[in-house]
């Protein structure tokens, strides 16, 4: 009877092990899942979205401006893809001569499963990037045809341009990149802005008025 207590024993206490085994995988699993990723890694203003191996993501900005797609075969690991929008002051260089920012800057960057910055922020395949540019921006460069996208290259210390196609139907400029960097919407032949020309004052005509004449009588001698 020991001998059969003890094979007893024995399996309750392999039971036991496996169980909290497979506790510590569930817990190390959620633990690590994109879907924690903590509040303080998205700057103000910003979005960021989990992104796996095998999954496509779709990231929109707050304003509905900018879309970002990673295709299911572009993330290196898993983590996340952080959008946080910039003005061009906070830009780190200025548009070459003849070229001028659009009303879209932004930086991408791709964090890991906790959170961590990764030192190489590029993908395996192409991501999309998807831009809806404003009114405004059509009239700064006189033909939308002349808007692109471009990504500031930091060993050059200047914008580089991406191939950029252009929709006039649905107002978007559309690129694909792999490395994250800082983004901007720049347009070629800036139209500067017209300037009402003042008029000369001219003088207010001031109405004449006839000063009446006292009738005369003459006087006939009788």
């Amino acid at each position: 009877m020991s001998g059969i207590q003890d094979a007893k024993r024995f399996r309750y206490g392999i039971f036991i092990v496996g169980m909290l085994a497979a506790l510590a995988a569930m817990f190390a699993t959620v633990w690590t899942s994109p879907a924690r990723v903590s509040a303080q890694t998205v700057p103000t203003g910003g979005v960021s979205e989990a992104i796996a191996s095998g999954t496509i993501t779709t990231l929109t900005s707050l304003d509905g401006a900018v879309t970002i797609t990673v295709p299911s075969a572009a993330p290196a690991q898993a983590g996340y893809i952080t959008y946080g929008p910039k003005t061009s002051s906070e830009a780190p260089g200025a548009p070459a001569s003849g070229f001028g920012f659009g009303s879209i800057l932004f930086e991408l960057n791709v964090t890991d499963s906790a959170g961590a910055a990764l030192a190489d922020t590029s993908f395996k395949a192409p991501i999309t990037i998807s831009i809806n540019y404003s009114d405004a921006d059509a009239l700064a460069v006189g033909d939308p045809g002349n808007l692109a996208i471009m990504k500031y290259d930091s060993g050059l210390n200047a914008w580089a341009p991406l191939a950029t196609s252009f929709d006039p139907v649905a107002k978007t400029v559309t690129a694909e990149v792999q490395r994250l960097t800082f983004f901007a919407l720049i347009g070629e032949g800036i139209v500067p802005t017209p300037t009402a020309t003042p008029l000369p004052p001219t003088a207010t005509p001031v109405p004449t008025t006839a000063t009446p004449v006292p009738p005369t009588t003459t006087h006939l001698d009788p």
